[in-house]
């Protein structure tokens, strides 16, 4: 099993489209956002930081002994949420690092990559926002005035096996992100669609001039089962094209297209790259 993924039930994200038990939210870490407070001026100056300076210089001060760079799974998504926002967008980022210890690995030897971690973004200017605990996985998230960093580790007592890093982005990343998703939520709610989004994933699939987005929604009320809303572009035309609960093993017929959902993904002016991601 991967060692970075939640102990949680299976989730499996498929050609666009969210595979998830109708009573767990979409496999996305949610966190909360809090307003920096006021940066200490000892650190102020190392505020300026970005991503990628951050990566580079935690990659060369933070091997810890008996680990090497992990270059096969290296865990590069952030969902976090800006302070203007209603909801949290995930990104995928350029900028992350992994180290792993494949033997005789303890839990002591996360403890001590998870406080060394902390210690170097706290060192750099970055705020805890939130901490994420499992069974045997940690995340937690850091942000500055233009930074966004998520420690992630993870420790398999059977198999003495450890491992941990870090991802980070500049906020800008999610601002553009965040833009997107809001023109085409703008299209949803003009249609009549209700506003209750808690956390949003985007998946966007491009042929020629035609393009299409899903949204993967977790609603802010428990009670709702995840849904994907669906929208294509022809010439970077957006329209939205309809919705449906992510389909779930736990939900019966929700594999199943409505006929006017079905009639809109096999439009022919899509050219088949809708029904290739929605059915």
């Amino acid at each position: 099993m991967n060692n970075l993924q939640p102990i949680v039930k299976k989730i499996i994200i498929g050609l666009g489209i969210v595979i998830a038990s109708a009573g767990l939210t979409m496999g996305l870490v949610t966190v909360f956002y809090k307003k920096p407070s006021a940066v200490n001026t000892t650190n102020q100056a190392n505020t300026t930081l970005g991503a990628a300076e951050l990566i580079k210089k935690y990659t060369s001060d933070n091997k810890l002994d008996g680990y090497t760079l992990n270059t096969s799974i290296v865990d590069s998504t952030i969902a976090y949420k800006l302070s203007d926002a209603s909801y949290t967008v995930q990104i995928n980022s350029l900028y992350s690092v992994q180290f792993a210890k494949t033997a005789n690995s303890i839990a002591d030897d996360v403890t001590k990559a998870v406080d060394n971690s902390k210690s170097f973004l706290t060192s750099n200017g970055l705020k805890a926002v939130s901490d994420k605990v499992y069974a045997d996985q940690t995340q937690l998230l850091y942000d500055s005035q233009n930074t966004v960093c998520k420690i992630s580790n993870s420790f398999d007592p059977t198999k003495k096996t450890s491992a941990y890093g870090l991802v980070c982005a500049d906020k800008p990343s999610f601002i553009a992100e965040r833009n997107s998703i809001q023109t085409l939520l703008d299209l949803y709610t003009k249609s009549g669609g209700t506003n209750d989004f808690n956390n949003i994933v985007r998946t966007t699939h491009t042929q020629d001039n035609i393009a299409v987005s899903l949204l993967s929604i977790s609603s802010k009320f428990k009670t709702k089962a995840p849904y994907t809303l669906i929208f294509a572009a022809i010439n970077n035309k957006w329209t939205y094209v309809g919705s449906r609960v992510t389909p779930s093993i736990d939900v019966k017929d929700s594999f199943k297209l409505s006929d006017s959902l079905k009639a809109a993904v096999n439009d022919p002016k899509y050219n088949g790259l809708l029904a290739k991601y929605v059915y």
